[in-house]
């Protein structure tokens, strides 16, 4: 696990690598309703086929089930193989019973194969954090990215993630 936080200008990051549970702490989410978003991009490239991708998707769904559906959190989930895919549902999506169960089948859909484009997909992410910020659509406070991945490009990533959101950014 190499999570760490990131003050990014009023937003708290937090990135998880590896195949193991995200460590974000549910209770962080429920704490104040309307001001939380958990972002997951999941690893879906060949070096995760087979147990890792199996793990991958379980913590994604064991997560998903563990957000109160009342909580007024956001979640987004982008798998990512050669490059970054699209978000499972539409970004900025509130969270009910409903997103929880087509989020949770379309996790299951995700198949390994290609490439692996962590650092674009996480770049992806964290620009549609900016974007949808500025939009006004998905304001938040508290914002946890979380990255499912067997680690490969982990150090660029970290790297990226450092110089993005860095306090003189």
């Amino acid at each position: 696990d190499a999570g760490g936080g990131m003050d990014a200008g009023g937003m708290d990051m937090k990135a998880t690598m590896g195949t193991a549970a995200p460590s974000l702490d549910v209770q962080e989410l429920t704490v104040n309703e309307s001001d939380r978003v958990a972002y997951l991009v999941l690893d879906g490239s060949g070096s995760m086929k087979g147990e890792r991708l199996r793990m991958a998707k379980r913590a994604v769904m064991a997560f998903l089930e563990q957000i109160p559906t009342n909580a007024g959190v956001r979640v987004v989930v982008r798998p990512f193989d050669s490059e970054p895919g699209q978000p499972l549902l539409p970004l900025g999506t509130g969270f009910t019973a409903q997103t929880r169960m087509a989020l949770m089948e379309r996790t299951r859909g995700i198949s390994a194969g290609g490439g692996t484009a962590m650092f674009q997909a996480v770049n992806t992410a964290l620009d549609d954090i900016l974007r949808l910020a500025d939009a006004g659509r998905m304001l938040a406070p508290k914002t946890y990215l979380v990255v499912l991945s067997d680690r490969s490009e982990e150090r660029r990533v970290g790297e990226e993630c450092r110089s993005r959101w860095s306090p003189s950014h």
